[in-house]
């Protein structure tokens, strides 16, 4: 439905070839493709829209929302490319990402923070990991004063950190990572089970007829998503 629609709007917007509207469809159209795997065409799409954004009389529209379709575009066309394998035409793009997001988001946005590890990821499978590892440490910088030291956007950039060690063959930071995250872990197994503890407590004695059913079913369901978040490890 996505590439149907986008496709819709393509036709409508192409007699305006060089505007926003014409690169934003086809942002839409290259991420459909994306979508479907067929990774050649998002290319082709993500390409076009990019070149688009860097004609200059395309600078009439908000600054915001250049800069917003000019990250996605980069970003999923790095992805796009890496997924063909093309590893070294992939790059450029997410590093050109990072670039509009340090221009103009603030230094502690988040956002940010998921630029530098998309960079990692991107860095570590074209097998640098060099480059991998110093996102790696910007994405974990931003995560730990955003979101705690002990938050799992942190254990994500540690689990990929971990990774990239081993790659490194630097094997006792890549253990002391690994320990990292299992200590993050733990903190959020104490909290969660404290939690639960008092909600149990204050479970009335009229929870415990046929009412009860669906609250303890939730508490049940609540508990199983917490253990799914032990796929970081």
């Amino acid at each position: 439905k996505i590439l149907s629609y986008g496709q819709r709007a393509l036709k409508v917007f192409k007699p305006l070839e060089v505007s926003w509207e014409h690169a934003s469809c086809l942002h839409v159209t290259g991420y459909a493709h994306f979508k479907m795997g067929d990774f050649e065409e998002a290319v082709l799409k993500l390409e076009h829209a990019l070149e688009i954004l860097k004609k200059s009389n395309i600078i009439s529209i908000g600054e915001d929302e250049k800069w917003t379709l000019g990250h996605a575009v980069e970003a999923l066309l790095g992805q796009s490319k890496m997924a063909l394998g093309r590893y070294q035409e992939a790059l450029p793009h997410f590093l050109q990402a990072i670039a509009i997001h340090e221009e103009v988001l603030e230094p502690g946005n988040p956002n940010l923070g998921a630029s530098y590890l998309q960079a990692a990821e991107a860095f570590k499978e074209a097998k640098d990991p060099e480059e991998a590892i110093s996102f790696c440490f910007k994405a974990l910088e931003n995560y730990n004063n955003y979101y705690g030291t002990n938050s799992s956007q942190a254990a994500d950039v540690r689990r990929l950190m971990s990774m990239v060690y081993f790659d490194l063959k630097e094997f006792e930071d890549a253990l002391c990572e690994y320990q990292s995250i299992r200590s993050a872990v733990t903190a959020h197994e104490v909290l969660f089970s404290r939690h639960l503890g008092r909600v149990k407590q204050g479970l009335s004695a009229e929870l415990h007829n046929a009412q009860n059913v669906p609250g303890e079913f939730l508490l049940q369901r609540s508990i199983h998503k917490f253990e799914d978040h032990h796929h970081i490890l």
